[in-house]
């Protein structure tokens, strides 16, 4: 539904991309939920069978979506709870997912030609990735905007992704890789529609 990359093939609706992105980002909580449960009361299949002894857990974990349905039905009437459980599954997952986006497609953002079996991992991960804000909006978020330090160092705990990213940067200068860090979030934005916008054109070969 989207076209983030060259080997997408293009098509007529993509033009627009840089506006609806944000209704397919709200679609994304709902949709992730409802497909997790899918696929966990599915049940292991293949390779998945090793994991076959954490499914039961998985199983009532997965209920704790109609566990919020149901405190949400102290609503007057059962489309308000609907309504609201939408909103609340739309809201969080727009928030999550609006920053997935934005990290990972912006203009200038390596889209092709990573190997990822012989290439350089740093390089890989940090000209794939973006940073954005500083301190306040790691804490706020779970680190997801130190995203170049959150895919290079995903077991350290998000509060030292502020203090690693000076040295990431200072790293990647000394080597020639780009290191992309916006200092605001409207200047990731401003970059992702642009990045959208080339990419929602229709190319010259087609």
């Amino acid at each position: 539904l989207l076209r983030l990359h060259d080997n997408i093939k293009w098509r007529i609706p993509y033009v627009v991309q840089q506006i609806y992105f944000l209704l397919l980002e709200a679609m994304f909580g709902p949709v992730h939920v409802l497909v997790y449960i899918w696929f966990i009361w599915r049940g292991p299949s293949g390779s998945q069978r090793a994991f076959a002894h954490h499914w039961d857990i998985q199983k009532i974990v997965s209920l704790s979506a109609f566990a919020r349905f149901a405190c949400l039905m102290q609503s007057h009437t059962l489309q308000d709870a609907m309504m609201h459980t939408c909103i609340n599954y739309g809201l969080g997952g727009l928030y999550l997912a609006f920053f997935f986006l934005i990290s990972h497609n912006f203009d200038g953002a390596v889209k092709t030609g990573i190997d990822s079996h012989k290439g350089c991992f740093v390089k890989n991960q940090t000209e794939t990735s973006c940073n954005v804000g500083g301190w306040l909006l790691c804490q706020n978020n779970g680190g997801l905007n130190y995203q170049i330090e959150h895919h290079l160092f995903p077991r350290v705990h998000h509060s030292f992704y502020p203090y690693l990213a000076p040295v990431c940067k200072k790293f990647c200068d000394e080597q020639g890789i780009k290191y992309v860090h916006y200092p605001w979030i409207w200047n990731n934005v401003a970059s992702t529609y642009t990045h959208l916008q080339k990419m929602g054109a229709k190319p010259k070969t087609e």
